[in-house]
């Protein structure tokens, strides 16, 4: 499977499991996936992606800004939210 293909799969993902606030008919534009990996011998390392394309360098660092210093998150607050 392609990167691109890779993409495509993560972003219908995201779309399906939008958070619960989302509005009805809501399209997923952006997005950025910072995950942790963890080798068989105990080392760590961060990998980056984002979608529905590569985001542009600004896109994706005001992405992250807003994430880290945006306090106005009202809208997504299903983060403290419990299944």
């Amino acid at each position: 499977m392609s990167w691109t293909q890779k993409r495509a799969a993560l972003h219908e993902a995201i779309q399906r499991n939008a958070a619960p606030s989302a509005e009805p008919g809501a399209i997923l534009t952006g997005w950025i996936l910072i995950a942790e990996f963890l080798d068989t011998e105990g080392a760590k390392w961060l990998a980056m992606r984002s979608g529905p394309e590569e985001l542009t360098p600004w896109a994706r660092e005001g992405f992250l800004h807003r994430a880290l210093y945006d306090d106005s998150w009202e809208r997504d607050a299903w983060a403290d939210e419990e299944d």
